[in-house]
């Protein structure tokens, strides 16, 4: 059975995590021992920000590498039982090999992580680890004769050999003070009392010795956790951003110029206009008549992806188009841990004619930002799955970028649509001599989302009497205002609609089964009666995003 001590010291601040084995078998019991200074623990963690400073181990050795400031706050054992404590800040080794669904992290993501636990102190400047090393050697030779003159007290050469070499690699720091006095009281066992007693004196006169160096240390520089060696990170939580993602270049990560870029992309994601971001679909390309607003720019296309889900619970969204119109959406939130393109299907073509280029042969245009939240669309292909909170497995579907509205901001942006929708009819109506029916009904359309703008302005130079360069842009300019206002009281967010395929990993909460009507599937309403029965069974209350 193997147990984790947890110490705290300090106001209850984690200070050591030990890692002890234990023999439940009594013959086995005389050779049970602690294990490494430097256990394998598992530990929760959230990224803070990035640290390149100096580092002092526990011999006094210094070193410099680019580390992951995080905090920590449980532990697991092997039952996966965690065990909360104190929060502690610590240090985490950058390793962009294990960064969540191949692109980089954010400031602010929560994780677990396992690891090989050390200690050391963040040096605050290069002048202080010259002073402490000066303090060092002089406390080092003061420690030399004492223990010196009791060595030499020793009756035979062998046991003076074995505290001399002691004493050696205490002196050119290959050992630490404390590993030093370990070693000191386990070669001593074999010496008699009185021998023993006089080691015991001399340890003493060490610690007094000792002890001003640590003082200062821990007044300028608190011992903190290093977990280096990185590996099985599980995310927990990721911080929304709707920024776009890095993709880690897993082929590359051998060259350290290019592991020092994604560092520094870490310290100011805008830093590094050198390393390849996940990019969105192409532009499409505008007639030089259509305004270029978020509509028509940077928005990813729909694609069949493959997605390792664990379901949360559900919520009804208001999806915001970029016309302005608002739909409620029902959808069930999901952590992704996995992300893929489903195989595609083989599909023999007639004779003479070419076989499509599909998602599988090359870029198209697929990328996946797992800093937005993402959600399944409670639609005809998804409701006879009867998924419960819990419930893990992979999906595929189609995957498509959103934008989603808060309650909170709804109202917000139902008054920014309709003063543009107010604006447009007013730079229409001085534009014109005479009222004209069609062009009401043309704005009305717009108004009610029936119509995206780019389709509005083509259709409205079809129905003005002779072009008109002023009235264009600022219909443009009133519509970009608006598109402006859409962005910033919205956030983008994935759906998976239309699931295709599924592979149970865990079964989620025991629910009673719906029962289901698969002719009345495609009844928006009856869907929704549906769902509405799905939450009162699981009994969550709504995901709050924002």
């Amino acid at each position: 059975m193997t147990v984790y001590f947890v110490s705290t010291f300090h106001s209850d601040r984690f200070r050591y995590i030990w890692r002890h084995r234990a023999y439940t078998d009594r013959k086995k019991k005389a050779g049970a021992a602690m294990q490494s200074n430097h256990p394998n623990v598992r530990l929760t963690v959230t990224l803070l920000g990035t640290y390149a400073g100096i580092l002092l181990d526990d011999r006094f050795q210094t070193s410099q590498d680019e580390l992951l400031s995080v905090r920590i706050d449980a532990v697991s054992l092997l039952d996966n039982t965690k065990i909360p404590f104190t929060p502690l800040d610590g240090y985490l080794e950058f390793d962009p090999a294990h960064t969540p669904l191949g692109v980089l992290w954010r400031i602010g993501d929560r994780f677990e992580v396992s690891g090989r636990l050390r200690f050391f102190r963040a040096a605050p400047s290069a002048t202080y680890v010259a002073k402490i090393q000066r303090l060092l050697r002089q406390a080092k030779d003061s420690i030399v004769q004492p223990t010196l003159a009791w060595i030499n007290l020793l009756p035979t050469q062998p046991s003076r050999n074995r505290f001399l070499r002691l004493l050696t690699q205490f002196q050119k720091e290959q050992l630490s003070f404390s590993a030093f006095q370990e070693q000191q009281t386990l070669k001593a066992r074999v010496l008699s009392a009185s021998q023993r007693a006089g080691l015991a004196r001399v340890q003493q006169r060490q610690i007094a010795i000792m002890r001003p160096i640590f003082e200062a240390l821990a007044r300028l520089a608190p011992e903190q956790p290093l977990i280096s060696h990185p590996r099985d990170i599980k995310m927990i939580e990721l911080k929304f951003s709707p920024k776009m993602a890095t993709r880690v270049n897993k082929d590359r990560l051998g060259d350290p110029t290019y592991r020092h870029q994604l560092f520094m992309q870490l310290v100011n994601p805008d830093a590094s206009p050198q390393l390849t971001t996940l990019p969105p679909a192409k532009p499409r390309a505008t007639p030089k008549s259509q305004p270029a607003t978020a509509s028509n720019r940077f928005i990813p296309a729909p694609a069949p992806a493959k997605l390792t889900i664990a379901l949360l619970q559900a919520q009804t969204l208001c999806m915001a188009a970029p016309n302005g119109r608002l739909t409620p959406v029902d959808t069930l939130g999901v952590r992704v841990s996995e992300f893929g393109v489903p195989e595609p299907t083989v599909v023999t073509p007639p004779r003479g004619r070419s076989r499509r280029k599909t998602a599988a042969d090359g870029d198209n245009g697929v990328y996946f930002n797992p800093h937005l939240p993402t959600f399944l669309v409670y639609d005809a292909a998804l409701a006879p799955l009867q998924l419960t909170p819990g419930y893990q497995g992979a999906l595929s579907g189609t995957l498509r970028q959103v934008r989603l509205v808060t309650p909170a901001k709804r109202q917000a942006l139902e008054r920014a649509h309709a003063r543009a929708i107010h604006h447009l009819r007013r730079l229409l109506a001085r534009s014109l001599t005479a009222p004209q029916p069609e062009l009401t009904r043309l704005t009305d359309r717009l108004a009610a989302g029936r119509l995206t703008f780019s389709g509005y302005h083509k259709l409205l130079a079809g129905l003005l009497p002779k072009r008109d360069a002023q009235l264009a842009t600022r219909l443009d300019d009133t519509w970009a205002a608006f598109t402006q206002k859409w962005l910033a009281l919205t956030f983008p967010a994935w759906f998976l609609d239309h699931v295709t395929a599924q592979d149970t990993i865990e079964d989620g909460a025991m629910l009673p089964l719906l029962r289901i009507d698969h002719a009345q599937l495609k009844d928006a309403a009856y869907r929704h009666r549906l769902f509405a029965q799905w939450q009162q069974n699981a009994g969550k209350k709504p995901l709050d995003h924002q």
